[in-house]
């Protein structure tokens, strides 16, 4: 395996739709939400809109790497890539309004590259 190879590896997940797994690009991937026991990846428009797999997001979130994934909330998390706003405990990936938890807030403003103060709560 080469080293280019090795690169295109680091920068994927498998998931598995009926008998085949496939490959999905971190990129590929905008946020995921959780809908009873079930994770929905929010997928870019090149790829069908949205997955669904048997997942909590806690096991989700041990195979993304989290330079780039954040948890926001517990029903969220984001790929940090695609957040365009935040207002109060309210982020922003093109149309969708996602809330961010009491809890993940100060994780957030530490995640992203934001200049000014964190916020208090």
């Amino acid at each position: 395996m080469t080293d280019s190879d090795k690169a295109s590896t680091t920068e994927c997940i498998y998931f598995k739709e009926g008998e085949y797994y496939c490959r999905y690009m971190y990129s590929d991937i905008y946020w995921i939400s959780v809908s009873g026991r079930y994770s929905n990846i929010h997928l870019s428009s090149d790829r069908a809109h949205k997955l669904s797999l048997p997942i909590t997001l806690t096991e989700l979130m041990k195979f993304l790497p989290t330079s780039i994934f954040i948890r926001i909330h517990r029903s969220y998390i984001v790929n940090a890539n695609y957040i365009e706003r935040i207002s109060g405990n309210m982020l922003y990936i093109g149309t969708a309004v996602l809330p961010i938890g009491r809890e993940y807030k100060k994780a957030v403003y530490s995640h992203l590259n934001i200049v000014g103060l964190l916020p208090d709560k």
